[in-house]
């Protein structure tokens, strides 16, 4: 549509008759088109000094117009905007070429009110200079989002909303006045989502809904101050930007940072040994209050300084909700995990060399290590630390302590180190392999046979089913040899000898034997045995078949539960790590292995276990350490076997 001569007339701009079209009326004649698609872009060009547009209010769909090389520029004698957008509508203007708008005396350029949108899209390319004459705005009044093109405004209100262009601010912007005439500046904040529903206050104030752009900032107009404190809501999290905009014109940028609890993980604590952790949290203001829920008995949080403290007296993993209130009351939340071990863990906490590097860097659950260094070196100290310092300690199958390096003398060529931790009063263990210098990589089994079942080894093939056993089948004999004789092999965990049969204990219902190759480099492959041991079909007849007597010591009193169960109680006054021993009897033989079970009992309720399996006719006696508490109560009995298998139950002996 052409604006031309000023006899042109004016072009306005309704709601059509029909759902989703629009009514233009425009021309000299003032000729009426109605039930245009909302779609369709109405194209403006020429120059007037009397004509306007106008895009009346509440129209449903947004209107499209593009201004090319349009200029309305109004003598300032008559009362009329150059270009005015209805409340409750909203135009998609796009730039071609230069346009001007300027308004009648008091009158706005381009008028936006309250409740109006303009969206100046990222299609423009040219430009559009506002004016407002006698001291009106240039853009004035509602929402306006400028995505492309150049504008100039002379001056402007209401909520300005910049994703890209370039905008020139003349005349009274950067500073403006807010309605209670106070200056303002433009604040832009960064570092904030990009493309979202936010909410913020300022200083504490009232709280004010907006949107980020596709780049993540905010632009804010606010009124100058020394400091100024913004808080911020995002996409459930809250930001928080600090800065001074105490110089009029100034147009301060802020980084918004992230209000959080900085602390991601607590250390693992041991029952019955004193426990302290710290909790942080960075970008919310202080001073902050704490609260935990789920904390391990025994451990307490200090709500002013976020320290955790205490002795715990449960063991496992626990989940402990964590949230921080800071001075304005932003809350933010956070879920830690904590673990609480037995003293008798096989795991390492640390391990290093004296030369090279560990490659990965250490995780007590991966077991292979590289070590790269000189090829001339004669020696290597390795150091490491155990979980639980009672744990038996070996490097290079020399005795070892937690936390003092072993010096372990290298051959020519490639080395692979053992370090075989062995819980205390069991035989439980876990190895870790340093390779030193390694560069073979051959982590194949050379040869795999077993006592009971048939298997058909080949080293392509990882996995075998031994298919069921009969009850009575407690243990079978596995042999092993890697194909690389400088390889080393683990079973389940512990270290394997080369062609040397080696007993393995079936619970009753499933068992996973894992016999891990690890080459001259690291590399390893794990070769695993399914077995499946069937279930008793009636406990064993014929009365005792062990008979269990504890040892006498001054930290606890002996004495009988019922069904004539051992029991050994701590006496008042007696706490921490102690050491509970009997002695074992058998009365009636049985093939194979048995398992001493000793239960740890606080205020009736079970706390913990521990477990000692081996051939009681040959053995006789065990011990199991606990942490306690005075009152607690040990007791200690005789079974086939123990399993985690669902449905499974140990038979007494």
């Amino acid at each position: 549509m052409v604006l031309g001569r000023d006899s042109e007339g004016n072009i306005t701009v309704s709601a059509g008759t029909n759902t989703g079209t629009i009514e233009v009326t425009y021309g000299s004649a003032q000729t009426t088109l109605d039930n245009i698609a909302s779609t369709q872009t109405i194209t403006i060009i020429g120059s007037s000094t009397a004509n306007t547009v106008t895009v009346n209010g509440s129209i449903p769909d947004a209107v499209n117009i593009t201004l090319s090389g349009a200029n309305i520029n109004l003598p300032a004698t008559g009362s009329s905007i150059a270009f005015s957008i209805g409340s409750g509508s909203q135009v998609n203007l796009s730039l071609l070429g230069t346009n001007t708008l300027t308004g009648d005396d008091y009158y706005a350029g381009l008028g936006v009110p309250t409740g109006a949108t303009l969206d100046i899209t990222a299609a423009s390319t040219g430009s559009l200079a506002t004016t407002g004459n006698n001291g009106a705005a240039g853009i004035g009044g509602g929402t306006v989002n400028i995505n492309g093109g150049t504008v100039t405004a002379s001056a402007g209100s209401g909520t300005l909303t910049i994703n890209g262009g370039s905008v020139n601010a003349k005349n009274i912007q950067p500073v403006v006045y807010n309605s209670n005439s106070v200056t303002e500046s433009l604040v832009t904040v960064s570092g904030l989502p990009a493309s979202a529903s936010v909410s913020y206050t300022v200083n504490g104030g009232n709280s004010v809904s907006c949107s980020t752009d596709a780049n993540g900032m905010l632009y804010l107009w606010l009124p100058l101050s020394t400091t100024v404190n913004i808080d911020i809501a995002a996409n459930g999290s809250y930001y928080v930007a600090t800065g001074n905009i105490g110089n009029a014109g100034s147009n301060p940028n802020l980084t918004a940072l992230l209000y959080t609890i900085s602390t991601t993980s607590l250390p693992p604590g041991i029952i019955g040994q004193p426990y302290s952790a710290s909790l942080s949290a960075q970008s919310g203001t202080a001073p902050y209050t704490w609260s935990a829920s789920g904390l391990p008995a025994g451990l307490t949080l200090d709500s002013s300084t976020g320290s955790v403290s205490g002795t715990p007296t449960d063991t496992g993993n626990f989940s402990v909700a964590v949230t921080v209130y800071d001075m304005n009351n932003e809350k933010v939340s956070a879920t830690l995990t904590l673990t609480v071990n037995q003293t008798f863990s096989i795991d390492l906490t640390g391990l290093s060399v004296s030369q090279g590097t560990l490659s990965p860097g250490f995780d007590k659950n991966i077991v292979a290590y590289q070590v790269y260094t000189s090829s001339n070196l004669s020696s290597l100290d390795v150091t490491v630390q155990t979980a639980d310092p009672a744990a038996g300690l070996t490097i290079g199958g020399q005795t070892a302590e937690s936390g003092v390096g072993r010096s372990v003398y290298l051959n020519q060529g490639a080395n692979l180190i053992p370090v075989v931790v062995t819980a205390p009063g069991g035989d439980n263990q876990k190895a870790y392999i340093l390779s030193v210098n390694g560069t073979v990589g051959d982590d194949n089994l050379g040869s795999l046979s077993v006592s009971t079942g048939s298997l058909s080894f080949n080293p392509g093939t990882t996995t075998y089913n031994l298919g069921s056993v009969d009850s009575s089948v407690s243990s079978l004999s596995l042999t092993a040899s890697p194909d690389d004789p400088k390889a080393l092999m683990l079973l389940n965990g512990g270290l394997l000898p080369a062609g040397v049969p080696t007993a393995v204990n079936l619970a009753y219902g499933s068992n996973e034997i894992a016999v891990m190759v690890v080459a001259q480099d690291a590399a390893t492959k794990t070769y695993t045995i399914d077995v499946t041991r069937n279930q008793a079909t009636s406990p064993p007849t014929g009365g005792e078949q062990y008979t269990v007597t504890p040892v006498s010591d001054p930290s606890y009193t002996i004495g009988t539960a019922a069904g004539g169960v051992p029991t050994m109680t701590v006496n008042s006054g007696v706490s921490g790590f102690k050491y509970f021993t009997v002695t074992i009897t058998p009365v009636v033989s049985q093939a194979g292995n048995e398992t001493a079970v000793f239960v740890q009992y606080r205020s009736g309720e079970q706390i913990a276990i521990n477990a000692i399996n081996t051939d009681f006719n040959s053995v006789n006696g065990a011990q199991a350490g606990f942490n306690v508490q005075s009152g607690d109560m040990v007791k200690v009995f005789i079974v086939d076997a123990l399993t985690n298998q669902t449905g499974s139950k140990p038979n007494p002996l």
